[in-house]
């Protein structure tokens, strides 16, 4: 389990000069779990954060205000605790949300799929997934939702 807590003052940008500094203050908790079930081994992890006055947006009526941002995770992954060629296989699920607040709250939800194969646990690892993102209210010219296909190599010497 792990608590944080954080607060700091800034400016929203650099050159501004009509928005007062923003004293952001925020707090974050998160969880793991694992536990070995015969040759299954699943680990369950999750979190979530919350930033006051994380930044500033301007309301329907024109006025800016100070905004809140929320950010929460949770995933689930299974591993076959079993060498199979040469490393130990993995499935996961992994969903994550944020919303900032603002005239029309900014949203953002990603679902993610995928398999791990550990073949010296972390150091050496493969990965493979699907995530799907889907935004709210970003803007007219923007896309609203994006899918990316992965394959990735992990080594750490």
């Amino acid at each position: 389990i792990g608590i944080g807590y954080m607060n700091q003052d800034y400016y929203p940008t650099a050159n501004s000069t009509s928005l007062n500094e923003l004293n952001a203050n925020g707090f974050a908790l998160d969880g793991f779990l694992q536990k070995k079930f015969g040759v299954a081994v699943t680990a369950v992890e999750g979190g979530v954060a919350y930033i006051n006055n994380s930044h500033y947006y301007t309301d329907k009526s024109g006025k800016n205000k100070k905004g809140s941002t929320t950010y929460w995770y949770g995933q689930l992954q299974v591993l076959y605790d079993q060498v199979v060629v040469f490393g130990k296989p993995a499935v996961y699920f992994k969903y994550e949300s944020l919303t900032a607040e603002a005239a029309n709250d900014i949203s953002m939800n990603r679902v993610a799929l995928g398999l791990n194969y550990y073949i010296k646990g972390n150091a050496a690892r493969l990965s493979t997934g699907i995530d799907y993102v889907s935004y709210d209210n970003i803007g007219t010219s923007l896309e609203d939702s994006l899918t990316d296909f992965f394959l990735q190599a992990q080594v750490m010497f």
